[in-house]
């Protein structure tokens, strides 16, 4: 039984539990639904519940809490299975990594997070931003849907374009980077969301699929390293 400390009182409380009327109910509303599920127990549970799925989680609200796991108390948590899911699209970088592996990594990219140059990257990412809303609503304005996953995959690239390669990342770079980046995005989401997972050396259809377009970035990737 997952617990935690209730201050106030000085005792455990055990957390409230969400599940449907057949097991792991829950767990398909989430993923079917995500925003809807999670903001109906905003309106209706407590700020840190369970959910009843194969591997019970728990989901967080309160910023209190948030700051205990991620700062103040993060040696007692450890990244979970879902990042298992990222790394195969990420690798073993620093959003997968753990202790020493994880370290060393930081300290890599340190020197490019002091003070000023964090401030030129917050301009930057912010005006990157503003373009896009402008864009969004000029597009609004004229009827036009948007497919908001596509367009924030092209937000990062055009940070990231701006920040690290500079004119050495084109806009036909980008294209071709755009399909394939939403395609392992897609791979990934849905990797995570399945509670059953068959070896990637499976010839499924996805399977062949993520190792073309992996291969396909890696290519475009090692070129601009080049």
């Amino acid at each position: 039984m997952l617990e935690m400390t209730e201050e106030s009182k000085g005792k455990p409380r055990k957390l409230k539990k969400i599940k449907g009327r057949w097991p792991w109910q829950a767990a398909y509303q989430m993923i079917s639904d995500p925003v809807g599920f999670l903001k109906k127990q905003q309106d209706t549970t407590e700020e840190l519940y369970r959910v009843d799925a194969p591997i019970p989680f728990v989901v967080l609200t309160n910023h209190e809490h948030i700051r205990h796991v991620l700062q103040t108390n993060w040696r007692n948590y450890k990244k979970g299975p879902a990042y298992e899911g990222f790394a195969l699209m990420l690798g073993n970088g620093i959003l997968n990594s753990e202790g020493e592996e994880w370290r060393r990594h930081r300290k890599m990219i340190q020197p490019g997070f002091n003070k000023e140059h964090v401030r030129q990257l917050s301009d930057l990412m912010l005006e990157t931003a503003r373009k896009l809303a402008d864009d969004w609503e000029l597009r609004s304005e004229q009827g036009q849907e948007i497919e908001i996953k596509s367009q924030m995959i092209n937000l990062s690239l055009d940070v990231i374009a701006s920040v690290m390669l500079g004119n050495d990342f084109s806009a036909q770079c980008k294209n071709d980077l755009l399909p394939l980046l939403q395609s392992q995005y897609e791979f990934v989401m849905h990797y995570n969301r399945s509670f059953f997972k068959s070896p990637l050396w499976i010839p499924t259809p996805a399977h062949r699929q993520y190792h073309k377009t992996r291969a396909e970035l890696d290519r475009i990737i090692y070129e601009l390293i080049d």
